[in-house]
């Protein structure tokens, strides 16, 4: 049987400075230097990139802040709909129109129907939109037409979107303590919040002394 005897072979690290500190000693003295960030303030949200929040944030609206349309087409009421279908339509007379950022200047009655574009206020009276696809108007910009044949059936909510459908007023939001990242902005944005409360920067100095080694440690 061989002699598995494994002698010692020279190493360069025969030579290391068993004085230096190893990594994690190293990362002991720098944690032990280290204190929290203390105090806040208020800037605008974009400023805020790569801070961390210092407070909880709620939103302080209702996101939409309105019902509106989420396609173009008309708002009708459904139940004046519920037989329509592409070989038997039914016409609507026209009473208006409103587009994004506009308010109804009608109500929805029996027998009516108003075009909507999207993000558009829907009608008081109205409780569906039947998209323009559905019907015999033009799509796009087009001249309002004085009556519509609508070609589907649609149920009571279809293509509505609701106030507070994405966030309600007052809705937890983010927690203290969270990283202001892109997406973290996108949301503040979102819920309409254009200054938040976030700590100051943490600030890292290193000091070296001239001359000085840094060993290759293993760990």
């Amino acid at each position: 049987m061989h002699d598995q005897t494994i002698e010692h072979q020279p190493s360069c690290e025969d030579e290391l400075n068993t004085g230096l500190l190893t990594v994690t000693q190293a990362q002991e003295r720098i944690l032990d230097g280290v204190s929290p960030v203390t105090g806040s303030e208020r800037l605008p949200v974009r400023e805020a990139l790569g801070r961390v929040l210092a407070e909880d944030i709620v939103s302080p609206i209702d996101v939409p802040s309105y019902t509106n349309s989420a396609m173009d087409g008309f708002a009708v009421r459904s139940e004046d709909v519920a037989g329509a279908s592409l070989e038997s339509p039914v016409t609507l007379a026209v009473v208006g129109e409103v587009a994004a950022g506009h308010e109804p200047d009608a109500t929805v009655e029996p027998g009516t129907a108003m075009r909507v574009l999207t993000g558009g206020i829907v009608p008081s009276g109205a409780d569906a939109v039947v998209k323009v696809e559905d019907t015999d108007a033009a799509a796009g910009v087009a001249e309002l037409p004085e009556r519509v044949a609508i070609r589907a059936a649609v149920p009571v909510g279809k293509d509505i979107r609701s106030a507070g459908s994405d966030m309600h007023q007052g809705d937890h939001l983010l927690d203290e303590g969270t990283r202001v990242t892109p997406a973290v902005i996108a949301v503040l944005a979102a819920a309409g919040v254009a200054r938040d409360t976030a700590h100051p920067a943490a600030r890292l100095v290193v000091g070296m002394q001239p001359g000085l080694v840094l060993a290759n440690v293993h760990i």
